[in-house]
């Protein structure tokens, strides 16, 4: 992946690059595999990492200027969930990539929406987080990033370009 993500590169510089892995270990942490597969990824010329797999909420890394969200957790998942089993807080989140021309260049701002997705909790229907969950997510991510609020909830935003 990491030969071809180099390759894409090297024909479409200005290319934009998000790989989506399914990866991780179910309602855990990043892992180290996780995060030496992501390095090599971003070294090959990837842009954006969005992980998903692990059914909650991982971990987020800037690394080479680029960004890496290791696990967005469940958006909408047809099962109870081990959250509270596994002692995992109860959150994902929902991303939305925000992209602006400006003449010679784009503009890419990622906009992270938390969101409750414990089912056994919302029954199957996951809900954008109240100010308190908000700031458990921000305590958990540990980010200093851009936040704010608009009509779809709470965000954090990273600048990607």
């Amino acid at each position: 992946m990491a030969h071809q993500i180099h390759e894409l590169r090297a024909g479409y510089p200005q290319a934009f690059i998000i790989i989506f892995p399914h990866w991780g270990w179910n309602y855990a942490d990043k892992d180290a595999v996780q995060q030496l597969v992501a390095h090599h990824l971003i070294q090959a010329g990837a842009d954006l990492i969005l992980g998903h797999g692990a059914h909650r909420l991982q971990e987020i890394e800037q690394f080479q200027d680029r960004w890496i969200l290791y696990g967005l957790g469940n958006f909408l998942f047809n099962t109870r969930g081990r959250f509270g089993q596994t002692q995992s807080l109860p959150y994902s989140l929902v991303a939305r990539l925000l992209i602006e021309n400006r003449g010679d260049a784009l503009a890419i701002r990622l906009r992270l929406y938390p969101i409750f997705s414990d089912n056994r909790l919302v029954q199957y229907q996951p809900r954008l987080v109240t100010l308190t969950e908000f700031h458990q997510v921000k305590t958990f991510l540990k980010g200093a990033w851009p936040e704010g609020m608009d009509g779809l909830g709470y965000y954090l935003e990273l600048i990607v370009r």
